[in-house]
Formats: structure tokens, sequence, C-alpha cells
């Protein structure tokens, strides 16, 4: 993160940052430019670089991230690579610190850091204003269409022979690594 938050002050003209909570209120003040810059911080693999961060950021649904980018999703999956190459659970810490240690990020650090509640904290803090300060009365939905096992659709409406895989409302880092370890294992019983 330390690298991250020297790599924004260099190339994006952004204040001197020292925590995390600075990242994060540049990030949310300054949307167009941490984008940018976390696509080139993370050196996306594309044969076409986008021509902005996104399109319009008022549309949502609808606002698309990186017009004009074309990229293989694949090629720029360290984590994918881990768990389906090497059978490795990304929802275990040694596989993300593995993952960490590959991207070239410090190890000792990305370790301390989750040995805190800090990130958790500020993000259900930062949630729960958000929702306040913003009037929004609704919750989050997430659709996980998995079309290798013709489990697709949009939500209450499935085109394929099984369901997508729903998620209505925000639930724990543990619930969504269950939920992916179930998709996984419903890809290895169903495309076999």
């Amino acid at each position: 993160m330390t690298r991250f938050m020297r790599f924004v002050e260099q190339n994006y003209n952004a204040p001197p940052m020292s925590t995390y909570h600075e990242l994060h209120r540049w990030s949310v003040t300054e949307y167009s430019s941490f984008w940018m810059a976390f696509w080139k911080f993370i050196d996306v693999k594309a044969s076409i670089q986008p021509v902005a961060a996104y399109d319009d950021v008022t549309k949502f649904p609808g606002c698309k991230f990186y017009p004009g980018a074309l990229m293989n999703f694949a090629e720029n999956m360290l984590i994918n690579k881990k768990h389906f190459e090497e059978q490795k659970s990304a929802s275990y810490r040694d596989t993300l610190l593995e993952a960490i240690e590959e991207v070239g990020l410090n190890v000792e650090d990305a370790n301390a850091f989750l040995n805190t509640n800090e990130l958790e904290d500020y993000v259900w803090e930062w949630y729960g204003r958000t929702i306040y300060e913003k009037n929004i009365h609704s919750i989050p939905l997430f659709v996980f269409n998995v079309p290798i096992i013709d489990a697709v659709g949009l939500p209450f409406r499935s085109s394929g022979k099984r369901k997508p895989y729903l998620v209505k409302g925000s639930g724990s880092s543990d619930y969504f690594a269950a939920l992916f370890e179930q998709i996984y294992m419903d890809v290895q019983r169903f495309s076999m």
C-alpha cells in the first residue's frame, strides 16, 4: 500500500499520504485519478489501453469502467491462477500472501495489516456513514453467473439450466469465500 501511495503522489499530484485513511480520502474525492492510478499501478495487461477510468459515474448501474480497453482477464488474474491451476484457495491467508509476494509487495507489511481489524473497521464505518450521508435506501445485490455450468440469468429470472448465484445484501469475507468455494465445487461437479 505504501508503494501505491508513493506512486499516486508522484504521478497524480496527490497530497502526501502515510495512512490507509488518507489514501481512501483521496480515492473518494479524485475518483477518476484513483481508478487510472490503480490500472497503471497494478500494470494491467491490455492490447488497448482505456481512454478514461469510467464513462459516467452517475449512471449506476450502467457506468462502464475503463471504456475502450481491451484485455484478457485470464492473463491478469494471479489469484485465479493460484486457485484453478495450483488448486490453492484464494480465501486462505497463505495463498493471499504468496500472491502479494509474487507481485512485489511487502509480505511483512501485508501480514501485519491482515493481523489488524483496521481495514474491516474502517470499511464498515465508512459504509454506514455513506448510507446515512447519501440517503441510500437499498442494499447491494450480487449476481454471479457461471456459464460453464449454465448457471446464468438475472435476479428473479434464470435463463440457464441452473439459477445464478445470488447474494442479497452484504456478507462477510467468510460468507463470500464459502460461496466461491461452492461455485468452484459446482463447476467441478456439473462440468464433468
